[in-house]
């Protein structure tokens, strides 16, 4: 009952639109799927660093310090603005001069560490549930092990919904539209994450 539970919440925590799903899907879509699987080892890479200091018990540091949350969110806010820029302005497919703008492996990097939505997540995961009593060893590397595939299987659904978009990211308007969508949608979520 508690497997099924975590399973839902991790789903629902880290698999739900948001600055990093909704980046992949763009970049996946505006770039192509080859430039969308760097991004997400980028993503991955950082998230494994998260699970690790957040099973490590980082979020004391955020609560005890909470101006040292308020500086990380300004960068975070900054940041996806940033990236939200990158994808809108994005040219179609067919022109290959501009790939190097595409969203890097340190972008997925640092995205992550900087999004307190990330730890967020994590730490309700992590706090919130006990996969394996009396050993709480076995307890979070059980949680680490299924994040880390929730965390994998997401990233790729949305890099596959955003490949779906990529035969209209060749034509001009079509391709104009839906970067622009993108990254309002990107916006949106970014003042979801720290506004709502």
């Amino acid at each position: 009952e508690n497997l099924s539970s975590f399973l839902f919440a991790s789903v629902a925590l880290i698999v739900s639109p948001g600055p990093a799903p909704l980046l992949i899907a763009a970049t996946s879509a505006s770039y192509g799927w080859k430039r969308a699987l760097i991004l997400i080892l980028g993503l991955v890479s950082s998230m494994c660093l998260i699970i690790f200091a957040v099973g490590k018990g980082v979020t004391r540091l955020v609560i005890l310090l909470p101006e040292f949350m308020s500086v990380i969110s300004t960068i975070a806010i900054a940041y996806m603005c940033y990236l939200a820029y990158r994808i809108g302005s994005a040219p179609p497919l067919k022109d290959s001069s501009d790939k190097d703008k595409a969203p890097t492996y340190w972008n997925g990097f640092f995205l992550n560490l900087i999004n307190p939505k990330a730890y967020g997540a994590i730490g309700a995961l992590f706090s919130g549930f006990t996969l394996v009593s009396n050993n709480p060893m076995r307890d979070a590397l059980s949680k680490s092990v299924i994040i880390f595939l929730v965390i994998c299987i997401g990233n790729l659904g949305w890099m596959l919904a955003g490949s779906a978009l990529s035969p209209f990211m060749r034509r001009q308007k079509s391709s104009r539209i839906i970067n622009v969508a993108f990254a309002v949608a990107l916006l949106f979520s970014v003042l979801l994450a720290f506004f709502g």
